[in-house]
């Protein structure tokens, strides 16, 4: 399977770093900030509240709710790095791109130090298909000496090499963000993923068990057994994996696959 085509996971951090406070203080630019209490005024105290709270709608997936409070947060201090960060996710999420790369730029100038920033924003070039500078977004966010969650740029490192097409690479960003953190979901997943695709379906079994160990599977997860474990010729696990998938995933393009290959 070409590795640019493939379905994979990009780690995103959500509540990151503090508030940096800078001397500028004009609103954001852009027709971003325009929503009904676009004429509060302004209480910097309020910011980081209304950010962390858009933050949490967004985790819910209510984005209405969330672009509001993270608007607001803007609104009340404009140079809040924290509700850059999290709008800039938003925008992401919602397709409006030169939004979301404004507020990844305000932010990293706002917080150099930020590595989650960092890596949201590498995350974000990386699905841009901008492959050097999000490696250089990543880089900045592993300069951190202080940073507390290397794994995630290590995988996202691992995942954006693989959409390149650069397999050893991969291999060896994920490799070391199980070296930080030998039970990080997303890496084990990528490197199942890798082996398989590879033609090492032991070794994507041994990720495998791993993974279900610490996470409730999902359809990738359970098609990617199912998969596994008929190539190695064991039929009651590939069946139970078959089994959860139909049952929990029943219209899930996965188990469309798997109801496929059982016709056959």
């Amino acid at each position: 399977m070409n590795a640019r085509g493939r379905t994979l996971l990009l780690v995103t951090a959500l509540l990151l770093g503090g508030c940096a406070a800078m001397g500028n203080s004009n609103m954001p630019s852009g027709a971003d900030i325009n929503y009904k209490n676009a004429d509060v005024v302004p209480k910097p105290e309020a910011a980081e509240p209304n950010a962390l709270l858009g933050i949490e709608y967004m985790k819910a997936g209510q984005d209405t709710p969330a672009m509001e409070h993270l608007q607001r947060a803007l609104i009340h201090d404009p140079n809040l790095a924290v509700a850059h960060n999290g709008i800039a996710v938003l925008y992401e999420k919602l397709g409006q791109n030169d939004l979301a790369e404004t507020h990844f730029k305000r932010v990293t100038e706002l917080s150099p130090r930020d590595s989650d920033a960092w890596n949201n924003y590498g995350r974000f070039l990386c699905t841009q298909e901008r492959y050097e500078q999000a490696t250089q977004a990543f880089q900045r966010a592993l300069d951190n000496p202080l940073y507390q969650s290397p794994q995630n740029t290590y995988t996202n490192l691992g995942v954006c090499a693989l959409r390149d097409g650069k397999l050893d690479l991969a291999e060896h960003y994920l490799r070391q963000a199980l070296g930080k953190a030998p039970n990080f979901p997303p890496a084990l997943y990528e490197m199942a993923k890798l082996s398989w695709d590879s033609g090492n379906a032991l070794q994507a079994r041994a990720y495998l068990q791993r993974l279900t160990q610490l996470v409730r599977p999902n359809a990738a997860l359970l098609w990617l057994g199912v998969q596994v474990e008929r190539q190695l010729g064991d039929r009651a696990e590939a069946d139970a994996y078959a089994l959860q998938l139909r049952q929990r995933f029943p219209a899930s393009a996965e188990t469309r696959l798997l109801l496929a290959t059982e016709k056959r």
